[in-house]
């Protein structure tokens, strides 16, 4: 709570003359923009976002993945005059890129568009690439054809594993932002390049503003130190200067590479927290993959887990999809030709603050029944130790010993037991990412949230990215389902599988 009464203390976002106190939480003071007459009239005049993209080509890195296939269906659902979106994929031997291109529509993302505009589907083209490869890998047609055409470029292609070695994440997150920044220097008529971070850059700050920090590490030196020991993890330890993984130590490189290089290239940095399922659109709740919240969310909810370090008092950051993409695509059309880089923190920690010990409360009072249930031992309670110590204690007790009474009650009754192995691969992952939950961050938004007071109210209606519009409890039931939805999607599609291959 220090930190967060320090920060508002520290920040001003508007005048005391043009602004009302709102309550937040107990101890928690912000302050909401009253909108003069004079910005209403302004906004009123300024080109709105569906009229900015409207004759525009777009190119999509990362199309393939959780935030591309948003971007593409929000693009497309509301930007209804764009001219064509263009996304990069990487093709491979089992699946080429119109395979994959026809698997990115099977999503259930893409439902209301089929039925509402399924021609807008037609304006997706696909770029057979990838961003490791000099060019991009494009072939020459395709190059000369993105740098006639494209106005706006969304890089969201990154290496996302907290378990990739550093040269691995170095060849997809520097050296791939690195080649897509070299193709926008060549666009002719490039309005807007924009780079999707994470909020996470600067884990060693317990505070972070919308600036780009000084880089954690000389890139020459990390090159060196990495031709001298390989991918020794040892090593990379101590070239990271204190990052928890090569993630965020490759992104906040990156940062720095924009900003030394992107020259008269009009950029934006977006830095979403950790991104949940849609809040409204274009489906409640969507989601297609269980990231590392979601697995200790889902852990917790099916007693797999009962224990997670760090304090009840520590913020926990969460973003909607949605939120992201609106986000991002209003920060696209303020872009400036200029040398100066805008940052915008896409997170709820500054405005709009969930507690450590609120999120797996919220979760598990929706009460879903999640796949396996009936075979767990547990109960809906997850603990919040401070030290390893008193982790390692109930952990044992509370996940080990009743893993243990299980799997010999299934080997009695002549099933295979389980639980144990279960638990050998989860507590070590769960402790790997321990890091984020001892710890806690504000994320500045002042700049996130005057962007959003500056769009008219027809622009915030389509691309809504107020934060303090979510509603915690509701949301992280939403959640619930939302993981509880993907899993059964998930066995479904298993069980289709398995029944094709039976077939042939």
């Amino acid at each position: 709570m220090f930190f967060i009464n320090r920060a508002l203390r520290d920040v001003t976002l508007l005048s005391v003359a043009n602004t009302s106190k709102v309550e937040l939480c107990p101890g928690v003071r912000v302050f909401k923009r009253r909108v003069s007459s004079e910005t209403r009239n302004n906004n009123s005049k300024q080109t709105s976002v569906v009229d900015f993209y409207a004759g525009k080509s777009v190119f999509i890195t990362g199309g393939t993945g959780f935030l591309g296939k948003a971007f593409i269906e929000k693009i497309l659902y509301s930007c209804t005059n764009i001219d064509n979106i263009y996304v990069l994929i990487r093709e491979t031997e089992q699946h080429n890129a119109t395979q994959k291109l026809r698997r990115i529509f099977d999503s259930p993302i893409f439902s209301r568009l089929k039925m509402e505009k399924p021609k807008a589907l037609q304006k997706v083209i696909s770029i057979v690439g990838d961003v490791k490869s000099l060019n991009l890998g494009i072939t020459k047609k395709n190059q000369d054809i993105l740098i006639e055409k494209v106005s706006v470029v969304i890089h969201s292609a990154a290496s996302i594993s907290f378990d990739n070695s550093l040269k691995e994440a170095l060849e997809t997150n520097y050296e791939g932002t690195k080649n897509v920044l070299s193709l926008c220097k060549r666009i002719k008529n490039i309005q807007a390049f924009v780079h999707i971070s994470t909020a996470y850059t600067n884990t060693d700050k317990s505070i972070i503003d919308e600036v780009v920090y000084p880089a954690p590490a000389n890139i020459s030196d990390v090159y060196k130190r990495l031709k001298k020991h390989g991918d020794d993890e040892n090593q990379s330890i101590k070239i990271l200067n204190g990052r928890p993984n090569t993630y965020t130590f490759t992104k906040a490189l990156t940062e720095n590479l924009i900003a030394e290089t992107h020259h008269n290239v009009p950029a934006v940095i977006i830095r979403p927290s950790m991104v949940g399922p849609s809040k409204d659109e274009p489906l409640k709740g969507w989601l297609d993959n269980l990231s590392v919240p979601s697995n200790l969310l889902l852990a917790g909810a099916t007693g797999l887990n009962h224990i997670i370090r760090g304090k009840k008092s520590n913020v926990v950051d969460f973003v909607p999809v949605d939120y992201v993409v609106n986000l991002t695509l209003v920060a696209a059309t303020k872009c400036k030709r200029s040398r100066n880089l805008t940052v915008y923190n896409c997170c709820t920690s500054f405005t709009n603050p969930i507690y450590l010990d609120e999120v797996f409360k919220f979760f598990n009072e929706a009460r879903i029944r999640f796949p396996d249930n009936s075979y767990c031992f547990y109960f809906r309670k997850v603990f919040i130790a401070k030290t390893q110590l008193a982790s390692d204690i109930l952990t044992f007790f509370t996940q080990v010993v009743p893993a243990y009474v299980i799997d010999l009650s299934l080997f009695l009754k002549g099933s295979k037991p389980r639980f144990v192995e279960l638990q050998k691969k989860f507590i070590p992952m769960r402790d790997k990412v321990a890091y984020f939950t001892l710890n806690s961050w504000l994320f500045k938004t002042r700049k996130s949230q005057e962007l959003y007071s500056q769009i008219s109210e027809q622009d915030q209606h389509i691309f809504p990215f107020n934060f303090t519009d979510i509603k915690w409890p509701e949301y992280m039931h939403l959640y619930a389902k939302s993981v509880h939805h993907f899993l059964i999607q998930k066995k479904k599609q298993s069980q289709e599988n398995t029944a094709k291959r039976i077939e042939k």
